[in-house]
């Protein structure tokens, strides 16, 4: 159980760099795709929502340590994401599409909806988060786009990882 959290807990601080970094250099009108959500809802569909909160909130605060937002911010967003994420736990199968599309829109427009309400309470000076604004509806198509990607590759290491092995 503590291997296979630190290996996704590093695979998930893996993307938060390539997320940071590289893929400013793709970036759609300064727009990138959310790759730890991904990460995040793939493995909070897979192991439940105990392990979605902390690689939510391990991926989270390296996100907060790594942007200007205030220390906490980012990592309230995904540890409520993957807690939420990881309750119909084993109820619902990661292998359709469908259903990786909809969870992450479904996450995406609960990051929109927290990242709000978050900076009203707390009175964060940012420009407007708008869940009807264009960074919002672009940064959902870009991070769908990666879905089928993300989930393959997640898939794969989760296997991996999980392989019983057999005596012989």
């Amino acid at each position: 159980m503590i291997k296979s959290l630190l290996i996704n807990i590093v695979i998930a601080g893996a993307l938060v760099l390539l997320q940071s970094t590289v893929l400013h250099y793709i970036a759609v009108y300064s727009v990138i795709p959310d790759m730890v959500m991904i990460f995040l809802l793939f493995l909070s569909l897979k192991e439940g929502s105990r392990k979605g909160e902390l690689i939510g909130f391990s991926s989270g605060i390296l996100i907060d340590f790594l942007s200007l937002s205030p220390l906490g911010f980012h990592a309230l967003i995904y540890l409520l994401i993957g807690f939420i994420s990881g309750l119909p736990n084993k109820n619902v199968s990661t292998d359709s599409l469908l259903t990786q599309i909809l969870f992450v829109t479904l996450s995406m427009i609960i990051k929109y909806i927290l990242s709000a309400l978050l900076i009203v309470v707390f009175s964060i000076e940012t420009t407007s988060i708008s869940l009807l604004g264009h960074n919002f509806l672009l940064e959902l198509v870009y991070t769908l786009l990666l879905v089928p990607l993300v989930f393959t590759f997640a898939n794969r290491i989760y296997d991996a990882s999980h392989k019983k092995r057999v005596g012989l």
